[in-house]
């Protein structure tokens, strides 16, 4: 009887909001909580995206495990980003240089044809130049 009420419990902290997005704060309230007579925190359920299987975990360190690494991806970790595989990112001279030349210039400074950077990106790196005036070296 138990663990049907802590398979039940854990089930309804998962449900997705109206967007189709996991509502992280029912997660977190519903995994926080702590039954009435019960020495673990919560539990949540967990359904394999494989097999289709689903788990129940009720120890403390396994809740907070899934918590952490569900937050990291609702964060954007492991993501992927369009300047990723550009000079801009690169932690080399050149990279350092066509930032500074972007923070001076926009999107005049970029050689879309070699640099990697999308033709289309030309709007956000305008935006990253420096206000003339609001720079202490201007």
């Amino acid at each position: 009887m138990t663990n049907i009420v802590r398979q039940r419990r854990a089930e309804k902290a998962q449900i997705d909001n109206a967007e189709g997005n996991l509502n992280l704060k029912r997660l977190v309230q519903s995994s926080m909580a702590k039954p009435k007579r019960a020495d673990y925190l919560s539990s949540i359920a967990v359904r394999d995206a494989v097999t289709n299987e689903l788990t129940v975990h009720s120890s403390p360190t396994s809740v907070s495990r899934f918590l952490v690494k569900r937050f990291y991806n609702w964060m954007g970790g492991g993501r992927s980003f369009w300047y990723d595989s550009t000079d801009l990112d690169a932690d080399t001279e050149a990279g350092r240089q066509l930032r500074r030349d972007i923070a001076h210039h926009g999107a005049a400074a970029v050689d879309f044809s070699t640099s990697n950077i999308p033709q289309k990106f030309a709007p956000v790196l305008d935006a990253l130049k420096i206000i003339p005036g609001g720079h202490e070296n201007d």
